[in-house]
């Protein structure tokens, strides 16, 4: 992987993507965007080999990159790296042209080594993606129906996902981000991404209006 852009709004995570990445491939140059915009840039003026791409993006989604490089760039390794773990943002990610889908909750030397491992020929996807994904098939394949094109999620409101019903629950119980990490076991800059996520999807912009979504929500 001689060229690696690294598409992440939230600064510290995007760093930590950057260090990972770096640690997998060694010998690689690696580009960062905080957004769609600039990542348009970027692949406007360099082939990239790899591509690490958060989802939820302050102007879109990174499926649309998804969908671009894979038209313009088709050697491209694209990897979704997002806190989503739903079957509708993984299968229209896949059905956008990712190759990969690693959740940023899982620790970093399981990222690493499904990164290296695209090296043998191994699709980046972390554990429960891949469950998720067997699980489809076989249910399509009892059903008789097509297992190689999964029907696409019907557009709906946006829910929270049961990891943000956890977080949104602690927060409205007066929990930093900080001790909602610790207490679930995951990063800080997880934490922050879900928080983000949930203050997008409730249309909020504070804990205390946070907090009273979660109590209509019966989640505090």
């Amino acid at each position: 992987m001689e060229r690696i852009l690294v598409l992440e709004d939230h600064q510290p995570t995007r760093e930590w993507l950057v260090e990972v990445v770096k640690i997998a491939f060694t010998d690689s140059e690696v580009d960062e965007a905080a957004n769609l915009s600039q990542a348009y840039d970027a692949i406007a003026k360099k082939s990239y080999t790899l591509a690490m791409i958060d989802l939820n993006l302050p102007d879109g989604s990174g499926n649309d990159l998804i969908e671009k490089m894979a038209a313009e760039q088709p050697d491209a390794y694209l990897v979704v790296a997002t806190i989503y773990d739903d079957d509708k943002h993984v299968y229209q990610a896949l059905q956008a042209g990712a190759h990969g889908y690693i959740l940023k909750e899982e620790r970093q030397d399981r990222i690493l080594s499904a990164l290296s491992n695209i090296k043998l020929g191994q699709p980046p996807l972390s554990a429960s993606i891949a469950r998720k994904i067997l699980r489809h098939f076989k249910e399509s394949s009892t059903l008789n129906a097509p297992a190689a094109s999964p029907a696409p999620v019907a557009a709906e409101t946006e829910r929270l996902t049961e990891r943000e019903a956890e977080v949104l629950s602690l927060v409205a119980k007066g929990f930093s981000r900080t001790e909602v990490a610790n207490y679930l076991g995951i990063s800080a800059n997880t934490a922050a991404s879900h928080v983000k996520a949930i203050y997008r999807k409730l249309n909020v912009s504070s804990r205390a209006e946070a907090a009273i979504q979660a109590q209509k929500m019966g989640l505090s």
